[in-house]
């Protein structure tokens, strides 16, 4: 825990998105913020959202989702601002300045 905010990070995309898929038993609401690279070892972000829209209506509300890239690729770029699950595309590295809107961005999520 940092700063009272659970952190959990996977190398594998699978297994992230198997404990996304276990919110599926949880009564409670619980907000949550995901940072989805595009590029990862065994499926591509874009892939991930597409297993994550296939999700129940339930676990998806739940999920803030940005998008943490070092491409600056206009189509990806583009891409993400047409899902309507990404909140926003990170191009990396970030600098302090964004990370700091960043932060109060995700304040305002009540995490």
């Amino acid at each position: 825990m940092i700063y009272g905010i659970y952190v959990i990070d996977f190398i594998k995309p699978e297994q992230g998105f198997e404990y996304i898929e276990s919110y599926k038993n949880n009564e409670a609401i619980i907000p949550t913020v995901l940072f989805l690279d595009i590029n990862m070892p065994t499926m591509s972000g874009w892939e991930f959202l597409e297993k994550f829209d296939k999700l129940d209506e339930k676990v998806k509300e739940q999920f803030s989702v940005y998008i943490t890239s070092s491409s600056i690729d206009d189509r990806d770029i583009e891409m993400a601002k047409a899902n309507r699950y990404i909140k926003r595309y990170i191009v990396k590295p970030a600098n302090v300045a964004v990370i700091k809107k960043l932060y109060n961005e995700i304040a305002e999520i009540n995490l």
